[in-house]
């Protein structure tokens, strides 16, 4: 099975679902994942915050764990929040 993880990724747009953390996506350039949190790419209210690799993992996140990514499943005219299995 293939990870969500990429060894090209630095920099990661991490949010809050029901209180625990989890990755929304991962860069190669701070840039860019800093403009994933503007511009509209996030539903209105989602807070999210830009850390690196080793932020992620001194917070208890593992970039390699694909329980710990998450992304928006759109039904309709709504976006919900939606991950991989194993972590609630």
């Amino acid at each position: 099975m293939r990870r969500i993880n990429r060894k090209a990724y630095t920099h990661y747009v991490v949010v809050s679902i029901g209180g625990m953390p989890f990755i929304e996506s991962g860069w190669e350039y701070v840039e860019d994942a800093k403009d994933q949190t503007k511009n509209g790419n996030l539903p209105d209210g989602v807070k999210a915050k830009v850390l690196t690799k080793v932020g992620l993992k001194r917070g208890g996140v593992d970039p390699d764990n694909d329980a710990n990514w998450a992304w928006i499943a759109t039904k309709g005219d709504s976006a919900i929040w939606d991950r991989a299995e194993g972590r609630r």
